[in-house]
């Protein structure tokens, strides 16, 4: 039994959501870090975030999860309906 496209998006949305949060640490360098200081700034404040790449990034993972998770549903290996 197909799940609803209601279903299908919000499956899609926790993936994305759980990718964003696993890829939002890589890569970051703080302040104090890339040898910047800025005078009223915390120095343990990111240089550069990155956010477009990282959504990019998260949306590909979040993407191979979804269709593993929908293959998943789809067989019903372990007969859970």
């Amino acid at each position: 039994m197909p799940v609803s496209p209601f279903t299908a998006i919000a499956i899609f949305i926790i993936w994305w959501w759980l990718a964003l949060f696993m890829v939002l640490p890589m890569g970051v360098r703080s302040l104090d870090e890339g040898g910047v200081s800025a005078e009223g700034h915390d120095q343990g404040a990111p240089v550069a975030a990155n956010l477009k790449q990282k959504a990019f990034w998260a949306t590909g993972i979040a993407a191979v999860a979804w269709v593993g998770t929908m293959i998943f549903i789809a067989f019903d290996p372990f007969h859970i309906r």
